[in-house]
């Protein structure tokens, strides 16, 4: 119990660094034991139903499915969220840890924000009339 609440502060205190800094600064902080691991990536889907989320890491191809229990933590600007408030493209970070079969189930999962996009270019202007 107390190593969940010690990831929570961790994933707390570390959501407020800059966006730069910030997912180096969430791996260096917390430690990654018995089969647990940390993801920071998009979040591409969510299965309401399955009670899954399908992440795409940051610098890698591909999705990981990570199952939801009632266990695990949902927060957004560290307020308790529901599943129900996760929305495609959300930008997250994730505390996993590894369950039979490798599946991958989420302890805590942090969302950071939207997902970064491109801005739109701006629209040519008009000739003006003299």
């Amino acid at each position: 119990m107390l190593r969940s609440g010690v990831l929570g502060m961790a994933l707390l205190v570390l959501a407020a660094r800059p966006a730069l800094a910030w997912p180096q600064a969430v791996s260096d902080a917390l430690a990654v034991t018995d089969g647990a691991h940390f993801l920071v990536g998009e979040l591409a889907r969510i299965d309401l139903v399955r009670r899954a989320l399908a992440v795409k890491p940051d610098g890698e191809k591909g999705e990981i499915e990570i199952g939801v229990t009632a266990e695990t933590r949902l927060t957004s600007g560290g307020r308790a969220i529901r599943m129900e408030d996760l929305r495609g493209g959300d930008r997250v970070a994730v505390s996993c840890s590894d369950a039979r079969e490798g599946e991958h189930v989420a302890r805590m999962v942090a969302v950071r924000g939207p997902a970064r996009r491109p801005s739109p270019a701006p629209s040519p202007t008009p000739p003006s009339k003299s």
